[in-house]
């Protein structure tokens, strides 16, 4: 068990790190081509829905068209928070 939470902590790890080096919103589609099959697409929803209820990542638009950005400001930790 201790190993599946280590490895989903680097999946969560590995996400953040890729949306630090962008400022803009970006669609899952572009994470997951980033990652290069690191994720599947399943698994990597779940993952970006955990940074986003700890506050780590916000979004913009709803089902297909969301797209997702690491929180980096107070302004956009006040967008997180409503």
């Amino acid at each position: 068990m201790e190993r599946k939470s280590e490895n989903i902590q680097e999946e969560l790890n590995r996400i953040v790190d890729l949306l630090k080096g962008h400022e803009a919103l970006k669609h899952i589609e572009d994470i997951q081509d980033e990652l290069e099959g690191e994720i599947d697409r399943r698994t990597l929803q779940r993952r970006l829905k955990k940074l986003i209820q700890s506050g780590k990542v916000i979004t913009s638009g709803k089902g297909p068209a969301t797209k997702y950005k690491l929180v980096n400001s107070s302004e956009d930790k006040l967008r997180a928070d409503h």
